[in-house]
């Protein structure tokens, strides 16, 4: 493969075509940094590049600054980060252990790690081998819709009373897809969410919708002109090979009824997505361990749907000239 050199990325139109033809989530492309760089965020995206020039791989990183030390993370509040690697480069043990040389600590860059997120087994398996640390954080909830079709989770996932929910809505509910933020907002009591965080947040929403263009709209379920439940979708390139719907902040109203209105709106959104030439939804990501509580509506969730459990990793790399005992020892205390 010979010298690899990992600089920063300024042209956005070179980085969106690299992970674009990649693999790249949405969460990796230009538009996503803008969203967090709305919120202060200040983003490092680093591109590997050969003798030649040629972009090999990419890892977008946002600064984590405490008052003396910092570290790179790849990506703050998202569901999918971390690397993206050439399709046509078969060993990339090389291009990750290049990466954490890229940063070199010191006074002035006082940067102790770099926290990568990965879920895609390829990176995960050559980050073990290596001997990286890493800690296993959430598990992604995905939809393989050509492994199970709509009809296969209607039939085998669903119980009877998921099919009578599905059915009680059809006759009093419109299923549909807007790009504002009002009929999510308007949901104002929401109860509980299967995503958390700041993405709830209005402007956040706003910023999303004004930024990421056709790859956002906003899914409500509508009854008697009221939303009673809605959440984001947001949507890989369409040039991306197996591209992903992303359904993130679910809300629905407090009225009392015997049928949840998610089931609902989770079964339209996974019929549209199929339709659609979509290959996987993913319904957020979850705590370690809530799948197998028979209890939890979480488990509920992946057993109606028949949903794929991804683990995700994120895999510590110490920055240049530190070591791995004081990268840790730095690490608990920031």
């Amino acid at each position: 493969m010979g010298h690899l050199e990992w600089t920063e990325a300024n042209d956005e139109r070179e980085w969106d075509v690299f992970v674009v033809q990649n693999g790249g989530s949405v969460f990796h492309q230009w538009s996503w940094r803008k969203v967090l760089e709305g919120d202060g965020g200040r983003p490092l995206y680093l591109a590997c590049r050969n003798a030649k020039g040629r972009m090999l791989a990419a890892c977008p990183f946002f600064y984590h600054e405490g008052r003396h030390l910092s570290y790179l993370e790849s990506l703050p509040e998202t569901i999918t980060g971390g690397l993206v690697i050439s399709r046509e480069l078969t060993d990339t043990s090389q291009v990750i252990t290049s990466l954490r040389k890229s940063v070199d600590f010191s006074p002035f860059n006082p940067v102790v790690e770099m926290r990568i997120k990965a879920h895609q087994q390829h990176i995960i398996e050559t980050m073990l081998a290596l001997g990286y640390h890493y800690a296993l954080t959430h598990e992604h909830y995905i939809l393989d819709l050509d492994m199970k079709k709509p009809d296969d989770v209607w039939n085998s996932g669903f119980k009877k009373h998921d099919r009578q929910a599905v059915k009680y809505y059809e006759q009093r509910t419109a299923f549909r897809l807007a790009r504002s933020e009002h009929d999510l907002l308007a949901l104002e009591k929401p109860d509980w969410s299967l995503y958390h965080g700041r993405i709830f947040h209005a402007d956040f929403i706003s910023r999303m919708l004004a930024t990421l263009g056709d790859q956002i709209q906003v899914a409500v379920a509508v009854e008697s002109g009221m939303p009673i439940a809605g959440f984001l979708m947001l949507f890989d390139h369409p040039k991306v090979q197996n591209r992903t719907v992303y359904l993130l902040g679910v809300r629905h109203s407090v009225t009392r009824n015997i049928h949840s209105p998610v089931t609902f709106i989770n079964w339209k959104a996974i019929n549209w997505a199929h339709e659609n030439g979509f290959r996987y939804v993913n319904f957020g990501t979850y705590g370690l361990g809530q799948s197998f509580d028979v209890s939890d509506i979480f488990y509920k969730l992946k057993e109606r749907f028949e949903i794929t459990l991804e683990p995700s990793y994120e895999f510590i790399l110490p920055t240049s000239g530190v070591a791995y005992s004081i990268a840790k020892s730095i690490s608990r205390v920031i």
